[in-house]
């Protein structure tokens, strides 16, 4: 037809792409659509697994808890050659970062609404230009005195590192990221946003970060290793118990004697369901809450590193899913498994043909194609 013809010649042939190819690019485009279709709707999901994943999630749990607290090991005394091998190994852990002390100047919106906030950064934009795009030869107008020409309140923040929040009721990181972008021959900022309008920052002192080495560094590396060593030797104190712990108890062995006869105690936490949107309050809840739902009852986890030394779960048993809970949350976890499965299946069909001779595809795409659909 004329009409694909000139489509063809205006905008397919400048792009190299002929009416056949493109004939061919939908074919197989629409072929491949119905391909992954039918496969997809192949997919299937038994009862018995969204059943399962309901009383994973929702069923309140009784749990006990085990641990190992590293403050209670004694560490070996490091020798020379491995704190060498571990400040190597962990040379920015021990360097000092890089730290500035900025001034800035802030331009404040007049109300919450889009105009006053728009209004805020065009006065900002407006003082920031002065410091940019300066002729040749000409000098950078001083900061201080153009704050107090435009009546503006002149403050300092600093000395900071890049985890700090060094600007007064602000959170955003990208603020401190953006002041230690700040050099001697770059001192001035974009007008950046801020929680009430926009900030200008002006760059006064800059301390590069810079590697320590060893023997400035020996303290904090032997503290460092000696708490890594702690951590390894309560992981290693629990494995004894851990791993006859599951055997001995299918064959029948009651939990509080194995408890007992390894010298350990327990603790127990308070009932919850791991998918309850409600905080836990007892210590390591969120480990906690993830290691259930791996876990059948009348098991004991394996160690779980936390911040202090380790743990370990035993789950006691599940209770029954609340049945309003249940009606509401089983049609979803259906849902959710067989939207899973047609996705895997489609992810799989295409990985495999992108590995077939004549498809060869970079590894990087076959990775991706095999990660999340």
């Amino acid at each position: 037809p004329e009409l694909f013809q000139r489509f063809s010649a205006n905008f397919l042939s400048p792009q190299g792409f002929t009416g056949d190819r493109l004939n061919q690019a939908i074919f197989g485009e629409v072929r491949s659509r119905q391909l992954l279709g039918a496969l997809s709707s192949t997919a299937a999901v038994f009862p018995e697994e969204a059943r399962t994943r309901l009383e994973r999630l929702f069923a309140p749990v009784e749990a006990q808890v085990i641990r190992w607290d590293a403050a209670a090991f004694t560490p070996p005394e490091p020798s020379a050659q491995e704190l060498e091998s571990f400040h190597k190994a962990n040379e920015q852990a021990f360097a000092i970062p890089a730290r500035c002390t900025v001034e800035f100047v802030e331009f404040p919106a007049a109300g919450s609404d889009e105009e006053s906030r728009k209004k805020a950064g065009e006065a900002a934009f407006a003082f920031t230009s002065q410091f940019f795009n300066l002729a040749e030869g000409q000098a950078r107008p001083d900061f201080s005195a153009k704050a107090k020409e435009a009546k503006l309140s002149l403050k300092t923040a600093g000395p900071f590192t890049a985890g700090d929040t060094p600007f007064p009721g602000e959170n955003d990181p990208q603020l401190t990221a953006a002041a230690l972008r700040l050099t001697p021959n770059d001192p001035v900022s974009d007008f950046l946003p801020s929680k009430n309008g926009y900030l200008v920052l002006h760059l006064q002192d800059l301390q590069p970060g810079r590697l320590r080495p060893l023997d400035e560094a020996m303290a904090e590396v032997k503290a460092r290793w000696q708490e890594q060593a702690r951590l390894q030797m309560a992981d290693q104190a629990s494995r004894a118990f851990l791993q006859t712990a599951n055997n001995q108890l299918a064959q029948g062995k009651k939990w509080e004697d194995l408890v007992k006869a390894a010298g350990l105690t327990t603790t127990k936490v308070p009932s919850f369901a791991p998918a309850d949107a409600k905080p836990l309050t007892f210590p390591d809840a969120d480990r906690i809450r993830q290691v259930v739902t791996q876990m059948e009852a009348n098991q004991v986890s394996p160690f779980v590193r936390t911040q202090n030394g380790g743990l370990a779960v035993y789950l006691t048993r599940r209770l029954p899913v609340p049945a309003e809970v249940a009606a509401a949350q089983l049609p979803k976890i259906e849902t959710q498994l067989l939207n899973q499965r047609r996705n895997q299946l489609a992810r799989d069909w295409l990985a495999a043909l992108a590995s077939q001779p004549g498809n060869e595809l970079p590894r990087e795409v076959v990775q991706l194609l095999r990660g999340p659909f």
